[in-house]
């Protein structure tokens, strides 16, 4: 865990598929009535593609400099909100040491249990896609976990109310900027 830096007004929420980034953070937002930003959805609608089509017709490289992009611009941004990152954003080591420069960042942790009952039945985990969904999540469970780890902070989300977690996250963000 690596202290944060003061005066952070954008907290980024990131960790695996199915950590609750998405929902948190929208509670979070909602309770420091800020603005809140889901950056796949932001892509979504930006390229006018769902994330699964991009990684179908374009790959995941092309998917992460999109995502890059949209990240940089979000970071130059001034103001108080909440941005929930996809599972994968902050795995480049440069983009990661920018957005630790310009935000707070939180990961959500999850087991690979959790996230396999949480996204099951939406179908539109590219990197889980395959023959065994299980063996994809502890692959990228492993290749992940120790750049989930080199944040701000981070928070198990097992056995919690999305509720409880917001409400940690949300003590946590503002004892950053203390």
């Amino acid at each position: 865990m690596t202290l944060a830096p003061p005066d952070r007004p954008l907290l980024l929420l990131w960790g695996f598929m199915g950590a609750g980034k998405s929902t948190v953070g929208r509670c979070v937002a909602s309770r420091a009535k800020v603005e809140f930003l889901d950056l796949d959805q932001h892509i979504e609608t930006q390229s006018g593609r769902r994330i699964s089509r991009i990684f179908a017709d374009e790959g995941e490289a092309s998917f992460r400099r999109l995502e890059a992009n949209a990240l940089r611009v979000e970071l130059a941004r001034k103001g108080r909100r909440v941005i929930a990152l996809g599972g994968g954003t902050l795995l480049d080591h440069v983009l990661r040491a920018e957005a630790m420069e310009r935000s707070y960042v939180l990961t959500l942790e999850v087991t690979v249990e959790e996230v396999l009952a949480r996204t099951a039945k939406d179908g539109a985990r590219p990197l889980l896609s395959g023959a065994d969904p299980r063996e994809a999540a502890e692959r990228l469970f492993t290749a992940r976990s120790v750049a989930y780890r080199s944040v701000h902070d981070s928070l198990p989300t097992a056995r919690s109310s999305e509720a409880a977690v917001a409400s940690l996250v949300l003590e946590r963000w503002r004892g950053s900027q203390s």
